[in-house]
């Protein structure tokens, strides 16, 4: 964890067309913007992007907080999709308090 009140990211990317890799992250960029500028507290934030399986991909975001975690997974077609909708997933929870202890 990080004590210095920043907030640490943790990025993982499993695949092999790299220039997919540059694709996504101007999306997890903005995704992340927008969601530090409607929630504070965050901690630590980690994304995973796993291999797809079943032509299927699957974004897994987990958020620490002061006061636990929220986490929420996406499978989707495409990887845009899949992490534009696991964001979404984690703003709508925090705005209704739901999290994970």
């Amino acid at each position: 964890m990080n004590n210095n009140n920043g907030i640490s990211f943790k990025f993982n990317f499993e695949t092999n067309d790299h220039d997919l890799a540059h694709d996504v992250l101007p999306v997890i960029m903005k995704k992340l913007q927008v969601l530090r500028e409607q929630q504070t507290g965050f901690r630590y934030i980690e994304l995973n992007l796993l291999k797809p399986g079943n032509e299927r991909k699957t974004a897994c975001l987990t958020i620490y907080n002061n006061d636990g975690l929220v986490r929420e997974e996406s499978r989707e077609q495409d990887w845009s999709k899949a992490i534009s909708e696991v964001f979404d997933q984690v703003t709508s929870d925090a705005k209704q308090g739901v999290k994970l202890q």
